[in-house]
């Protein structure tokens, strides 16, 4: 034990020759603290046709320099062969512990091939050293790029009946040539974009129920303005039960029950309006509500109907719709509802032997105003008659 300690000195002094050797070689450090970049290019979707460029100072990469001192900065950028950046410095000095701000555009050429692609933003810090510190790093960011042959740009608004804004979410679909719906884009309130050219439908939600829906095309440069009406008043049910005479089965009248519910403010002049048809065809449009006012909240009702011209065998068909009544709609209403029609059908054998009431009605009224005419005129007649005929026969006693 003795021997080896005594020669350990020996073994440690070539590592400290090689750790000296190796301080000669490479004399710096590398410096503490960090590189990055953030900003808002991150996750933006560039839309634009072949020949058009982008340039917004809301459209930014900023570089972050963490370290102590001072560094310079290589900014580069990847994108499909003919694609500009449009980046007024590509090599910045960034000062120790600061950040820059770089706005970032895209300039397309005219043959630009239409698809979608993935752009990249990177800044590189170059080697170099400073009072024997070394500073390296790098950083990137991703965005994508659609190149349309064609596009139009859309505006949708979501607006209240009186033309205020409405609070709520907005979705964008393209509808595919199978017909399906794909969502391009969702925004609140407010959505503007630029699309391809083709069909579209723009629905807008409030508290996950679907209450303004359009579909309408887009065509080369449009600059369309779509408002989506909200609906906050709906049908939320209604019910059909029929009523027969008591002493024959035979159908006398139907009871219509129904629920309204409005979910957003309350709305004046609305009406409900029972819709029927008979095997297809619209025989009956009555009024069932009519209410100057309707709060928020729900609202049940019963209304009975008898068809004006009695029942008849077939197929019936009731629905009913909702109404907003006021002069600045076209046509003076506005439809915030419409249900689906509720079917049943009656057969012969509880119509034949019925009662028709309004024919019934109808008959004892006509001929009631013929016993009055006859009567009228057998009075007339006896009044302007009978008095003559006692006058000549005293005349002839007379003589």
């Amino acid at each position: 034990m003795k021997n080896s300690s005594k020669f350990l000195p020996f073994k440690i002094l070539p590592l400290l020759f090689l750790g000296l050797f190796l301080l000669a070689l490479f004399p710096n450090v590398q410096a503490e603290g960090g590189f990055g970049v953030s900003g808002t290019f991150a996750g933006y979707h560039y839309k634009l046709v072949p020949g058009e460029q982008i340039d917004s100072a809301n459209i930014y990469a900023t570089f972050v320099n963490n370290y102590s001192v001072p560094i310079d900065v290589q900014i580069s950028y990847q994108a499909p062969p003919g694609v500009t950046f449009l980046i007024e410095q590509t090599l910045v000095t960034i000062p120790a512990g600061a950040t820059i701000r770089v706005p970032v555009g895209i300039a397309l050429p005219l043959d630009a091939v239409p698809g979608d692609y993935v752009v990249q933003v990177f800044a590189q810090v170059l080697p170099g050293s400073v009072e024997g510190i070394t500073v390296i790093g790098s950083a990137g960011l991703n965005a994508r790029l659609s190149i349309f042959g064609e596009a139009g740009r859309v505006t949708i608004r979501s607006l209240t009946t009186s033309g205020d804004v409405f609070r709520s979410t907005i979705e964008l679909f393209r509808i595919e040539a199978d017909g399906a719906l794909f969502s391009v884009a969702t925004r609140r309130d407010t959505l503007s974009d630029r699309v391809v050219v083709g069909d579209y439908v723009a629905k807008a939600y409030f508290e996950g129920r679907t209450i303004a829906e359009e579909r309408f095309t887009v065509n080369n440069n449009d600059v369309l303005t779509i408002d989506l009406i909200a609906r906050t008043v709906f049908v939320r049910s209604f019910n059909v039960e029929p009523n027969f005479f008591e002493d024959r089965n035979i159908l006398a009248s139907t009871t219509v029950s129904y629920s309204l519910e409005n979910v957003y403010e309350t709305v004046n002049n609305i009406q409900l309006e029972l819709v029927v048809r008979l095997d297809g065809e619209i025989i009956d449009e009555v009024e069932m509500f009519l209410a100057p006012v309707l709060n928020v909240g729900r609202t049940e009702g019963r209304f009975t109907y008898i068809p004006r011209r009695g029942w008849q065998e077939g197929q019936y068909q009731i629905s009913i719709r909702l109404f907003e009544l006021d002069s600045r709609f076209e046509g003076g209403q506005f439809l915030y509802d419409e249900t689906s029609p509720f079917d049943f059908v009656v057969p012969a054998s509880i119509v034949e032997g019925g009662v028709n009431f309004v024919q019934v009605a109808l008959l004892g009224l006509g001929g009631m105003i013929a016993l009055l005419i006859t009567i009228l005129i057998a009075v007339v007649v006896k009044d302007r008659y009978q008095p003559v005929r006692t006058l000549t026969t005293k005349n002839k006693a007379t003589k």
